[in-house]
């Protein structure tokens, strides 16, 4: 008699919300709770911040910062060849991102700066996580990520950057030049990667299997400058890479809020009024391989 197989239950995916810093992150964080995911940072348990205190829980955010005070190392005789965070990536260990990723529970999504490693690729495979990624324009990134470490601690309510006191000790020419060449930030005692590395670490996610990438122009909305029918064809999208019902046009339109964090301005070309007519013109060319490798005209 031949055994009928019963089939497996199909797993709930978990979700990373992978962004460089000022690229949109809440437009997709947004996006992802429509979908009815909750955020892992806001949501944890007692044991898990009990576990964070005592320096083996797992990160709130991974981005430089926490995955630092999260990070323990069990295994100093293994490489560590994940990045964690753009600008200035802190290293772990294979075992560690595994233990982080897996700790987060069905239904939850954490959100992160994480530059393509292949390791980290095979690790959300292995762990059938869905995983997009949300890019914008390099400009726009690079002008919003100069004027959050500036005023970080100030109007943003989540402490001082860690590059806040390096950048405030240069003139406005000497703080863009920083970001776009790279250097030592002497007070935080890191090195800084130059805004091409940072950016291309993160695009070279779109050639990974399993990542979705969307565009904060596509995602933003007519509140922000763009289309109502991209926003809905990109919600579309993401809404089937996780294997979730698309939401209705209502709730679509709560994706765009000022109520982030880190929230400046939300808008698609508000980048060049912060700049002398000079200074655009540097950007531009500067940026100039970047838009065409992300896929902006």
């Amino acid at each position: 008699m031949q055994t009928q197989e019963i089939p497996m239950p199909t797993p709930v995916p978990r979700i990373l919300v992978n962004s460089l810093p000022k690229s949109g992150t809440h437009l997709l964080t947004r996006c992802v709770e429509l979908l009815g995911y909750r955020e892992y940072f806001t949501q944890r348990g007692w044991r898990a911040k009990l576990a964070e205190k005592l320096g083996w829980g797992v990160p709130k955010l991974l981005n430089y910062r926490q995955a630092q005070l999260s990070y323990k190392v069990s295994a100093p005789n293994q490489p560590q060849p994940i990045a964690i965070g753009a600008l200035s990536p802190f290293y772990v260990n294979c075992p560690t991102a595994h233990y982080w990723l897996r700790s987060i529970p069905a239904h939850f999504y954490i959100s992160g700066h994480i530059p393509y490693t292949l390791e980290l690729a095979e690790i959300l495979a292995q762990l059938q996580f869905r995983h997009v990624l949300i890019v914008r324009d390099p400009r726009a990134v690079l002008v919003s990520q100069l004027q959050h470490i500036l005023d970080s601690g100030d109007k943003t309510g989540m402490g001082i950057h860690f590059l806040h006191q390096d950048m405030i000790r240069l003139t406005p020419q000497q703080q863009l030049d920083f970001l776009l060449q790279g250097g030592v930030a002497k007070q935080a005692g890191l090195t800084v990667q130059d805004f091409r590395t940072v950016y291309s670490s993160m695009l070279a996610w779109r050639d990974a299997p399993g990542c979705l990438l969307v565009k904060f122009e596509d995602l933003v909305g007519e509140q922000g400058g763009g289309s109502a029918q991209q926003q809905q064809a990109t919600v579309a999208q993401i809404a089937e890479h996780c294997g979730q019902a698309m939401p209705d046009q209502t709730r679509i339109e709560q994706i765009y809020s000022t109520q982030s964090r880190t929230f400046r301005s939300g808008k698609i070309s508000s980048w060049q009024a912060a700049l002398t007519a000079t200074q655009v013109a540097q950007v531009n060319t500067y940026c100039a391989p970047l838009r065409r490798a992300a896929g902006y005209e």
